[in-house]
């Protein structure tokens, strides 16, 4: 198990080193970072350019360029917003908890809602439940995620008047947007961001189950008398978890950083509405970190997988 950690180590050691690699010559390709600097300032002498050079070490070859650029980001220095003169980690950080936090409630929801769906489907294949939770996921998959955040805003927010005869009801249950209301905040943003999750959760769930279902082994235990709470629990789930484990950690990853259509939709303070506001004003630096953080943040999920995989699969340990 130690050399499969270590080869895992060293790729993820690589892959970062390789995006800060692309990260840096793109950077490099859209023109001089002093012009991206001065902004509006055209009124620039040749000593304060040549100064910015020397300051920034931009007047030494790119492979020296790069190594004060990787030294840089080593010691947590993204360098400093464009517009808003401030760092960028600065920025960052008072951002990041709002996503990580959306992101852990959506991640919940997706593997509360996925994987007892997925169980549910495969051991009542070709019934009710097995169809509707399908449905769920087909659905989850399809529909776009700004639609299902809209559709949810307009019937639990803004609110549906439902009339009964006796008495009627308002929907305008939860809030449209920000933080400010407690948790009913994070419900609707949670499940617009966590539905496709669960879906994807179902569908490889309900797939690993069938599959173990129908292997030897289970029908030896079923032929030995083992109950069928026994088979489904302690034999099948957790021989079938290996694959939704492995989305597991791509897709909490995903929810951290990947949340800019949903942060827009419900106008969420996080990571991903920092990002839609750097694009509308050319804010390089900010995008570069964003960029590096997505990358750190799949490339540390993906070594904590690798980390489950040794536990769970004996055949790992081995290797």
């Amino acid at each position: 198990m130690r050399q499969f950690l270590i080869r895992r180590a060293i790729t993820a050691v690589v892959t970062l080193l390789a995006v800060t690699v692309m990260v840096f010559i793109l950077a490099r390709m859209t023109g001089d970072p002093r012009i991206l600097l001065l902004g509006d300032q055209t009124q620039t002498s040749q000593e304060q350019w040549d100064a910015w050079g020397r300051d920034f070490g931009l007047d030494r070859p790119l492979v020296v360029q790069y190594v004060i650029y990787l030294g840089k980001l080593m010691r947590g220095d993204l360098g400093d917003s464009i517009l808003q003169r401030r760092p960028v980690t600065e920025l960052m950080w008072q951002r990041m908890p709002n996503s990580a936090q959306l992101a852990v409630v959506a991640f919940g929801f997706s593997i509360i809602i996925g994987i007892p769906l997925g169980i549910l489907s495969a051991v009542t294949r070709g019934s009710a439940w097995d169809y509707l939770s399908r449905s769920f996921a087909m659905f989850g998959h399809a529909a776009p995620s700004f639609w299902v955040g809209i559709v949810l805003i307009f019937i639990f927010a803004v609110g549906i008047t439902v009339n009964l005869g006796l008495f009627e009801f308002n929907t305008d249950w939860l809030p449209t947007s920000r933080k400010e209301a407690g948790w009913r905040s994070y419900v609707l943003p949670a499940i617009t961001l966590g539905w496709a999750s669960a879906g994807g959760q179902l569908r490889l769930m309900r797939s690993s189950m069938l599959e173990v279902l129908d292997a030897e082994y289970i029908k030896l235990a079923r032929a030995k008398g083992a109950s069928r709470y026994s088979v489904i629990l302690k034999h099948a789930v957790r021989n079938a978890f290996i694959a939704p484990l492995t989305y597991a950690g791509l897709t909490l990853a995903g929810l951290v950083t990947g949340t800019i259509v949903v942060e827009t939709v419900f106008a969420w303070p996080g990571l991903g509405l920092l990002s839609i506001w750097a694009i509308n004003n050319s804010d390089y630096p900010i995008l570069q970190g964003v960029i590096l953080i997505v990358t750190f943040a799949f490339v540390l999920t993906a070594f904590a997988t690798d980390v489950l995989y040794a536990l769970l699969d004996p055949r790992i340990r081995l290797q």
